[in-house]
């Protein structure tokens, strides 16, 4: 009988000692979510601060107005005005959310760039990591002549590859003096119709005419032709 009580008395003391070294695994395992979860924070917080930097000054060299754009713990964006030293947030118009979002995808790309250049100096993180090619459609749409310029000289800084789709209203003048100089390519997407109406149209660019519209076709149909080639 003293031995069997020996035998209960070690087996209780064993699973004691499994269940204490379970307990400090467990809290341990905590404790290390609980950093991991605080270095996210001060990680994500530090990013969105530099974000904002960034886009309030790509946003102040596009837009006029006294506007200063903000991004949130969630990283939405707002825009707010100072009015006798209180900043209160303002409406935005089309425009205004047009360059926004400008402003956002350029201080992306930035930032992307310099996290790249900093993790490379490191040592760390692949040769190509941060590099994204960027596609804007359509980036002129709302805006008037002035912010066309501007908008279009943001956007020839924004990437190392950049794709933008425009209109033929939206991209002549300024928009295309301000990108010729930093375009590798160029080229029309020609609407092919098979209207035999005379809807045909043309397009210039750089003193030559290119098929802007052209009907007749035997399908319906848009293709990109490449300007040069």
């Amino acid at each position: 009988m003293r031995a069997q009580k020996q035998t209960q008395l070690n087996q209780a003391e064993v699973k004691d000692g499994l269940a204490s070294k379970a307990r400090d695994r467990s809290e341990l395992v905590r404790g290390v979510q609980r950093a991991l979860n605080e270095i996210l924070a001060i990680r994500s917080d530090e990013m969105r601060r530099r974000l904002e930097a960034e886009l309030q000054a790509i946003f102040g060299s596009i837009t006029i107005k006294k506007y200063t754009p903000r991004l949130n713990a969630n990283f939405e964006l707002t825009l707010h005005q100072d009015v006798d030293g209180v900043e209160l947030q303002v409406p935005k118009s089309t425009g205004e959310n047009q360059i926004l979002s400008v402003s956002f995808v350029a201080a992306v790309s930035k930032l992307a760039r310099e996290i790249r250049t900093e993790h490379r100096a490191e040592g760390d993180g692949a040769a190509d990591s941060g590099t994204y090619p960027i596609v804007m459609d359509a980036a002129f749409g709302s805006l008037d002549k002035n912010y066309q310029k501007e908008v279009s000289r943001a956007l020839a800084r924004l990437a190392p590859q950049l794709i933008v789709l425009v209109s033929k209203s939206q991209g002549m003048g300024e928009v295309i003096n301000e990108l010729r100089p930093h375009v590798s390519n160029m080229g029309v997407l020609v609407t092919n119709t098979t209207s035999l109406r005379d809807v045909s149209e043309f397009i210039e660019i750089d003193g030559s005419n290119y098929p802007y519209i052209r009907a007749g076709a035997e399908s319906n149909h848009t293709q990109l032709e490449v300007i040069g080639q």
